[in-house]
């Protein structure tokens, strides 16, 4: 009877670690910041574990943040995804939120994001943290890095929630208009000194009329008429706002967004 129970027992167990995946039974995710690489100090972790859970209250989207020395998944897209989706992160329905996972070795991130963070993150809002969170971490500057990373979710959902996704075009502006300060203000500072000295020169008059510039009898009109040759108009669609969102399922068959970069 006992040896039954034992073979019972040995499946069981089996059954099991086929049905969860191995590298997330060996670890429990609970909180907003796991960080299981120990590069934030307690207090760091507490001041990113509050801002975090200010941001998932604020907008019903969770945030969070997993470090890890190293994988233990084939990519760290699975990785990423199985962590959420096998610790009950995620508010609502479809399990809104997004989290990133950072690596020490190999040195490489991904954002994973699920549900309604899908259409909120989408591919230029992955790209918008991406540029403000890898720069950091290339430093070794983590705290700074996942401080980074808080802000651009929270403004990112902030435009999800306005009903206008993020797109990029916001920057687009900001760059033209530094390109026209750069141009402008050296024109406008030649032009204003251009003037002045102009203005202090005394031999030359203004003249109303063309004819005063002319010499007698050197020039003779004998006809003049206008002609219109053609017209031609050009007519293009508006490209529409790019807020595209690449999505794939994980092992759980869950639908996630998402990007990895090294670092």
């Amino acid at each position: 009877m006992k040896r039954k129970l034992s073979i019972l027992t040995l499946l069981a167990i089996i059954t099991v670690s086929l049905i969860f995946p191995a590298s997330i039974s060996a670890a429990t995710y609970t909180k907003q910041v796991e960080d299981h690489a120990d590069f934030l100090t307690t207090e760091q972790e507490k001041v990113l574990s509050d801002r975090l859970s200010d941001i998932k209250k604020e907008y019903d989207m969770d945030i969070v943040i997993v470090t890890e020395k190293t994988l233990t998944r084939n990519t760290i897209e699975a990785e990423a995804d199985d962590i959420y989706d096998y610790n009950d992160y995620g508010v609502g329905s479809n399990n809104s939120g997004i989290l990133f996972l950072v690596c020490e070795s190999p040195r490489k991130t991904h954002f994973t994001t699920t549900g309604n963070a899908i259409t909120a993150v989408n591919d230029k809002g992955l790209e918008y943290l991406t540029n403000k969170c890898i720069p950091l971490l290339k430093k070794d500057d983590y705290y700074n890095a996942f401080l980074a990373y808080a802000d651009g979710c929270e403004f990112l959902f902030e435009q999800y929630a306005k009903g206008e996704p993020y797109t990029g075009s916001e920057e687009k502006v900001n760059i033209i208009f530094v390109i026209l300060a750069i141009v402008l203000i050296p024109l406008a500072v030649s032009f204003i000194i251009t003037k002045i000295r102009t203005s202090k020169m005394k031999t030359a008059r203004e003249q109303n009329y063309a004819q005063n510039y002319v010499k007698d009898g050197s020039f003779n009109l004998a006809f003049s008429r206008d002609i219109f040759l053609y017209s031609h108009t050009d007519r293009r669609a508006k490209p529409k706002s790019d807020d595209h969102s690449t999505t794939h399922t994980s092992s759980s068959g869950e639908t996630h967004g998402g990007s990895s970069s090294d670092y």
